[in-house]
């Protein structure tokens, strides 16, 4: 995860801490006291960095600094277009005409949100392909269901067991 806040890839960094939050993850609490005290440190500023208190103000401003190639996180800026969606109208009314007008000032608003996501597709990544790697992801086993996936959970963590 921190290698994916270095080359400023916070769609991937979204997606591994929100699978770390997930309950039967979460709930590993024995399991998790065994990572290094650096890795439990730096997963907190990880999710610190992407959370949604203040509307995402640490990531915004993460991003914004951030220098290029960026991967961003797309869910920031879908709940910004459904906010520009829903809190302005698509047409207003002209009080002197007293005739419907688009209201361009929205149509400002998602250009705006857009055309800030679209300055991040003008640089590359440059990765060479690491066979190994990729033949580890290809092969990785895959849990389908969330149930599986607690399941497993809680043969690595029965409940209510004690540390041992």
């Amino acid at each position: 995860a921190d290698h994916l806040r270095d080359i400023n890839n916070f769609s991937s960094l979204m997606a591994i801490i929100s699978g770390l939050n997930q309950s039967a993850i979460n709930r590993l609490k024995f399991t998790k006291s065994l990572l290094p005290k650096k890795s439990q440190v730096g997963i907190t500023a990880l999710e610190k960095l992407m959370s949604a208190e203040s509307s995402y103000k640490a990531y915004r401003e993460a991003l914004h600094s951030a220098q290029r190639p960026c991967l961003p996180y797309i869910g920031v800026t879908l709940k910004d277009l459904i906010f520009i969606e829903d809190g302005n109208q698509d047409i207003v009314y002209s009080p002197k005409l007293s005739i419907p007008l688009i209201n361009f000032a929205k149509r400002r608003l998602v250009h705006s949100v857009i055309s800030d996501l679209l300055q991040f597709q003008q640089i590359d990544y440059e990765f060479e392909g690491d066979p190994l790697l990729q033949s580890l992801l290809e092969n990785i086993r895959v849990v389908k269901t969330d149930a599986q996936l607690y399941d497993l959970s809680l043969l690595r963590e029965p409940r209510n067991a004690e540390r041992s």
